[in-house]
């Protein structure tokens, strides 16, 4: 198992995961990429060369969270790789110097992880 930061080159295998949250066609998806490219990191886990875990996330400074890493996209094939992926964002975060986890749904609401 596999636990890595994910290329542009890559958004083949990442689309089929995409696709259990957002409706969006390729097209979109790879331009919306593309367009998010300079602050969106793609993060997955892979399971014997599959794409087993995704997360997209940005690392975000305000006044009122201070550093964060936002956790916009999460979506898992099996939710063993939950933890995981979890487990990997909390680390990437405090090498990134972020105070907290933002965790945003889809209606706006979000979990905020502090360690």
């Amino acid at each position: 198992m596999q636990i890595r930061q994910l290329s542009l080159k890559e958004l083949e295998e990442v689309y089929p995961l995409i696709q259990k949250l957002y409706s969006l066609s390729y097209k979109e998806f790879e331009d919306l990429i593309y367009e998010m490219r300079e602050e969106y990191i793609m993060l997955g886990i892979f399971d014997k060369d599959e794409l087993v875990c995704y997360s997209g996330v940005k690392v975000v400074t305000s006044l009122q969270h201070k550093r964060h890493l936002q956790v916009l996209d999460f979506t898992t094939k099996e939710e063993r790789y939950e933890i995981l992926m979890l487990s990997y964002l909390k680390d990437y975060a405090k090498t990134a110097m972020c105070q907290k986890i933002h965790f945003f749904e889809e209606n706006g609401v979000y979990e905020e992880v502090s360690f």
